[in-house]
């Protein structure tokens, strides 16, 4: 690859997103996985990028998910993707891409992804995502946690040999996974690692009116939950939907009435609220 491609140092780069001080930015709403093979329908093919010199975008950030949501999204779980509302899977993410207009409304990013997936039990609402602190708890017992690195998108030996695999999370592997994205990040240049296009991950335009329905019509039934002094556990088990990014709606907007505890029932005060909102609209189910 040529050398002018990556124009920032992977220390610093690490450093920034293992210490939680890269932008927390919450996965995008309407993505859904579509095969590296897939083409993204309704777009030009001539845009689909071939080389690493036509991926305008770098975004490093991290964000955490559902294990469910992660599984859907092809991101890597340490452990099973079954998992309760304590466990949660924390991306530290680092990518290149293109984004692209196919049909309806539909944009796929093209380019290459590196990550590292940090599965977490125990896992706290308002927990910080420095993974100093986070393995700093791991070692006390507070929390468990496993992880694992994923790279889409490139391929070549220099990757291979500083990809390492699942381990649990303690102070001295927090050590040694920054090591290893230093030197992923790092090999992202090396002549012999190639990139292999495809499609990272698309998704429906936000702003388009289907989009803004669901949403609309998911946070409607959860407020309505709420008002109803259902617990998060029972308003998920009555959505009769099989989309994680449903749930993950419902939970968020039962954390805008300060119910994080899966199975704690409103208070008055949180009905109140839901009341004033739904101004007599009933959602039935």
């Amino acid at each position: 690859m040529q050398k002018n491609l990556q124009a920032t140092d992977p220390g610093r780069t690490v450093h920034s997103m293992v210490n939680g001080l890269a932008p927390r930015l919450p996965p995008a709403l309407g993505f859904e996985p579509i095969g590296a093979e897939s083409q993204c329908p309704g777009c030009n093919p001539a845009e689909i990028p071939q080389t690493t010199d036509e991926l305008s975008e770098l975004l490093s950030y991290s964000y955490d998910l559902t294990v469910s949501r992660a599984g859907e999204l092809n991101i890597p779980i340490a452990g099973t993707v079954s998992g309760g509302f304590d466990r949660r899977v924390v991306v530290y993410e680092w990518t290149r891409y293109k984004e692209i207009s196919g049909g309806q409304g539909l944009r796929c990013r093209f380019g290459y992804v590196i990550r590292y997936c940090l599965t977490v039990s125990k896992w706290e609402a308002q927990a910080k995502l420095s993974l100093p602190f986070l393995s700093a708890q791991a070692e006390l017992g507070n929390l468990q946690a496993s992880w694992l690195m994923q790279v889409r998108g490139l391929v070549g030996p220099k990757i291979d040999a500083v990809v390492l695999p699942p381990q649990e999370l303690r102070v001295e592997t927090f050590v040694i996974a920054r090591q290893s994205l230093v030197a992923v990040i790092d090999a992202v240049d090396d002549e012999t690692t190639q990139f292999r296009p495809g499609i990272l991950i698309a998704r429906v335009d936000p702003t388009t009116a289907d989009a803004t329905y669901w949403r609309a019509a998911v946070q409607s039934f959860s407020i309505d939950s709420v008002r109803s002094s259902r617990t998060m556990s029972d308003a998920i088990g009555r959505l009769g939907s099989t989309n994680p990014s449903d749930a993950d709606i419902l939970g968020q907007v039962y954390e805008y009435f300060g119910l994080t505890d899966p199975n704690a029932k409103p208070g008055a005060g949180a009905r109140e609220q839901a009341e004033r909102l739904l101004r007599g609209i009933r959602v039935d189910r």
